[in-house]
């Protein structure tokens, strides 16, 4: 099977934030605490938040504006960007990237550069018809999250939904990766893995092969991801004339399965950037 290559970074710079409970600690209290790390998914993570049985939790978007939304007035809780505690000056980091199969990056240039174009239509039209990205998304994946009651668009802003070259991010996710790999302590799984240039795709203008009939999937996480993709659902966009693309948005968790085979095979994919940094070579 042959490798995927980053396309771009789509700087699905997805807002994430860590929550602190209103604890019952002073600033003279140097008591020693003991501490216990769940992992565990979100939707989880916001009910133990609701139950008030955390202290701390850290939730991406949207589902940390789900949180304050149910918890109305009784929000007891001091939110903190990610984003900000990361770069205080970009309030930004590299979370998605867009992952293209090495075959279709190479006979269909065409699609990318047109897909590159409409990224940014894209984030701004999920901006203002929050229920309808929503919507789309839930005609693709009933399962979905999203909730049309709770994204709006506020929340869809929260999510920093915009586009980034991969040219362009390249020092930008370099470093990411290896501030990642600086706090790792586990000797079993590697949470990342440093990235050659050839990960960064280089844009050109070769012509491309004929796409009449030609068919490509799309894959994309729940959550925000998804939001990245949304016009395109509702759209059925194609990009080319021709070329019929089929969209499937999954299970968060679940979503590097579908880049390496395990549960379907993708031409076009949005990953974590640790996650692509770990399969790019291994496809």
């Amino acid at each position: 099977m042959k490798k995927l290559v980053l396309l771009t970074l789509s700087a699905i710079f997805v807002l994430s934030s860590v929550f602190m409970g209103a604890c019952n600690q002073t600033e003279s209290d140097t008591t020693p605490k003991s501490v216990s790390i769940k992992y565990t998914d979100a939707q989880t993570i916001m009910q133990l938040l609701v139950d008030d049985t955390l202290e701390f939790g850290l939730l991406p978007e949207p589902a940390a504006s789900t949180l304050q939304k149910v918890k109305g007035k009784n929000f007891t809780w001091t939110r903190l960007s990610l984003q900000e505690l990361y770069d205080k000056e970009t309030k930004s980091y590299p979370q998605a990237v867009l992952m293209v199969k090495n075959d279709v990056l190479q006979d269909y240039p065409q699609i990318v550069r047109k897909m590159r174009e409409k990224f940014t239509d894209n984030a701004t039209w999920v901006s203002e018809n929050a229920s309808l990205a929503v919507n789309a998304i839930k005609t693709n994946f009933a399962s979905s999250t999203l909730n049309p009651n709770v994204i709006d668009k506020t929340v869809v802003d929260n999510c920093k939904i915009s586009w980034q070259d991969a040219q362009s991010a390249k020092g930008q996710v370099k470093s990411y990766i290896q501030n990642i790999l600086s706090v790792n302590d586990s000797d079993i799984v590697a949470p990342a893995v440093s990235v050659d240039d050839d990960f960064f795709h280089l844009e050109n203008n070769f012509v491309g092969n004929d796409v009449n009939g030609k068919n490509f999937t799309f894959y994309a996480p729940d959550g925000a991801p998804a939001l990245s993709i949304a016009k395109f659902i509702a759209d059925g966009e194609n990009f080319v004339e021709g070329a019929t693309f089929n969209y499937n948005v999954v299970v968060a968790d679940n979503i590097a399965k579908y880049m390496n085979g395990a549960l379907g095979k993708a031409d076009f994919i949005v990953l974590p950037v640790n996650a692509a940094s770990k399969l790019y070579k291994t496809q």
